[in-house]
């Protein structure tokens, strides 16, 4: 049986390969870059410096608190080594996605004895254009999946042997998913609530195990905790209310606008073809009695990982239900935050086919030999269009259209004492290496508290326009926080210079 095992994960290792050359050649143009991969690249140069873990904003160096540091510790080892932050997280995200496609073919080939469903789940994991676009990106939900997997996996070897060691290395696995993203702390729920229901040992010894995992997994995001709470309480708000979004608990419960994105994410997961969306409520609805099915026919020893994996769903989607509802609203059911479950579920389905036996009627093993053709099919055609794309364009700040924008360049050689304020300050900072300042918010981006002197603020900014020219950079989209165009239009006087679609530059007259 070892033999075989072995024999099978050396036929995992060219999809692996696989994924490290898409990664690659998705990230021609650099690593892609979004507002949170800012602040992970940002800390890690701070780290380099020598300045802990902060963020130069606004000509000042403010400690981060809402992002955990490990990801960007491994941006800073990866820094030291390559050219740049942003090259190290190339190379790192390009290994994280060969881990992660190997380890979940792995898990599959140790559950099940069987090649083809191990292919099968390392198949959908290379394939999945969610998996290659946020591996493909400077984010931390790569590192978060590749210490949830190994986690749950000496979890589930705990419960089946009792060693205490496996016990062990699956806390520090979580503790270091939990430094990861703060969303971690469902693993810890989960580890322990596992240990709990389905531990073999008696109950004294199940309260003594959870004791002690919880202890292990939970102490370092409890000191770093503290570090925050401490930091927080003695570093002076910047003048323009631009921070670095510190989370404050309060009550407002989660509403549809968060879990929408849910449906889309899940409907590309499972089904073929995109649908109108009453299509796709019908078509995942029916795909997951399938599922479900397929899960109950399969359950012939119980397998504790795929209750593991369940376990760790569930809690993980009622933790991100809670950080909505009483933590930061600007946090939605789409497909990063759904990618861990994306992988829970890859695990669980395969393993699950792995387990029916070829004995059964043939109309079993027709569903199953569809089942198993049509979902690559329709992975690959997204994940061909995803890669073609990003190879020939970048992806997010990366992309071509910032870094070949003229709107861009132009800023960086404005006089130093242009003033200039944009809705996405962090970000347009980055990009043009100067001061940029935020517009005034109209409510707090977490709780959505309204500001009630933000049009005060944004006068301000027009009369004292006739002092220092002022520059306002407005970029398109949705950006609920700060006021739209329109309304600096009624609040000043405004000169379009420059426009593109990466945003518009206006001059405020006086």
């Amino acid at each position: 049986m070892l033999q075989k095992v072995d024999k099978n994960f050396l036929l995992l290792l060219p999809l692996g390969f696989i994924g490290m050359l898409a990664i690659f050649y998705s990230t021609r143009w650099g690593i892609g870059l979004n507002q949170d991969s800012l602040f992970y690249i940002g800390g890690a140069e701070s780290i380099l410096r020598g300045q802990g873990f902060s963020y130069l904003q606004l000509g000042e160096i403010r400690t981060i608190t809402k992002w955990p540091p490990l990801y960007s510790l491994a941006l800073a080892t990866f820094g030291m080594i390559r050219t740049s932050v942003s090259d190290g997280a190339r190379w790192l995200n390009a290994l994280l996605f060969a881990v992660n496609i190997i380890m979940v073919g792995r898990i599959v080939t140790v559950k099940t004895a069987r090649l083809w469903p191990a292919m099968l789940a390392s198949l959908l994991m290379l394939m999945s254009s969610d998996m290659i676009t946020y591996h493909a990106m400077a984010l931390s939900e790569p590192l978060y999946i590749s210490f949830g997997l190994a986690a749950l996996y000496f979890l589930d070897k705990y419960i089946q042997r009792a060693s205490i060691y496996s016990l062990i290395l699956a806390s520090l696995l979580v503790s270091a998913a939990s430094l990861t993203r703060y969303i971690g702390v469902s693993l810890i729920a989960a580890l322990c609530i596992s240990l709990v229901i389905f531990s073999k040992r008696t109950l004294r010894q199940r309260l003594i195990d959870c004791a002690l995992a919880g202890l292990v997994s939970s102490l370092p995001l409890l000191l770093w905790q503290v570090r925050n709470w401490q930091l927080s309480r003695s570093e002076a708000p910047l003048a323009s209310g631009a921070e670095l979004a510190r989370v404050e608990f309060q009550t407002h419960l989660i509403q549809g606008r968060h879990l929408k994105p849910a449906l889309e994410a899940i409907s590309s997961w499972l089904l073929p073809l995109p649908l109108p969306t009453s299509l796709q409520v019908v078509g995942v609805v029916v795909v997951l009695l399938v599922m479900l099915l397929i899960v109950i026919r399969s359950d012939r020893g119980g397998n504790t990982f795929i209750y593991l994996n369940v376990t760790y769903v569930v809690v993980y989607c009622s933790s991100l239900v809670f950080f909505i509802s009483f933590a930061s609203r600007d946090i939605y059911f789409d497909s990063r935050y759904l990618l861990p479950v994306f992988v829970s579920t890859v695990l669980v389905i395969t393993i699950c086919l792995g387990q029916i036996p070829w004995k059964s009627k043939p109309v079993v093993r027709i569903a199953i030999t569809v089942l198993c053709v049509l979902l690559p099919l329709s992975y690959i055609q997204r994940a061909a269009t995803l890669v073609r794309q990003a190879h020939q364009y970048g992806l997010g700040f990366a992309s071509t259209i910032w870094t070949r924008s003229t709107i861009v360049n132009s800023m960086k050689y404005f006089p130093t004492d242009v003033r200039i304020y944009s809705n996405l300050p962090i970000s347009v900072t980055f990009l043009t290496h100067r001061q940029v300042n935020a517009l005034p918010y109209k409510f707090d981006p977490n709780s959505e508290e309204p500001y009630g002197n933000y049009l005060e603020k944004l006068k301000e900014i027009g009369t004292t326009s006739k002092d220092q020219r002022t520059l306002i950079f407005y970029l398109p989209g949705p950006i609920p926080c700060f006021p739209s165009e329109d309304e600096l239009g009624q609040t000043m006087t405004l000169k379009k210079i420059a426009t593109g679609p990466e945003g518009s530059l206006y001059e405020v007259l006086p």
